[in-house]
């Protein structure tokens, strides 16, 4: 009685050479994230961008600021590796990196990544990527990783092949409803 729910996919892309420089949109400028003054900002974009993905439940905006304040705190946050993407100073983009991977200090990992949904496919999300390749390659990394929804409704997988990401492999999750449920957060 189980059903296929979602697969998800870990990508990865080796540093063979330095990844190509960005090409940004006109208007488009990118800068490291500002912690306490981009934090709320940040927040606001991550919503937009997630807001269509799968699982995605919106909390109190206090709430998420003070989780994504959370791994400010923690030893491997650097803000020079979040990349945020702004037009007339208003965050478009971002990209959450780090320059290590679930204990591989040789490749790093993108987190969080999101272009808000007004400003996609303009090559913003692949110009940010690269951006944040040429940082971890500038460190020394050997390559980048990151973990994506196979069934993402903006096209991630897309993005992530353009710029020479592959798939090491793919988790699916099932599902099987037990008894039919009330959806407490539409009431």
């Amino acid at each position: 009685g189980f059903r296929l729910d979602r697969v998800w996919s870990n990508l990865r892309l080796e540093f063979d050479r330095r990844p190509p420089a960005p090409a940004w949109p006109d208007g488009i400028a990118v800068r490291a994230f500002r912690p306490g003054e981009d934090d709320v900002d940040l927040v606001l974009a991550y919503r937009d961008a997630f807001q269509d993905h799968y699982g995605y439940l919106e909390q109190p905006l206090e709430a998420e600021v003070e989780r994504w304040r959370h791994w400010m705190k923690q030893p491997d946050f650097e803000p020079g590796l979040w990349f945020l993407a702004t037009t007339g100073g208003e965050i478009c983009g971002y990209c959450c990196t780090y320059a290590e991977s679930h204990g591989d200090k040789e490749c790093g990992l993108v987190d969080e990544f999101g272009v808000c949904r007004a400003w996609r496919r303009r090559g913003i999300g692949r110009a940010l990527l690269l951006e944040a390749f040429g940082a971890m390659h500038a460190r020394g990394l050997k390559g980048v990783e990151l973990t994506v929804d196979s069934d993402n409704a903006s096209d991630a997988l897309g993005v992530y092949a353009s710029v020479g990401m592959t798939a090491m492999h793919q988790r699916s999750t099932f599902v099987k409803e037990l008894r039919p449920g009330e959806n407490l957060v539409a009431s």
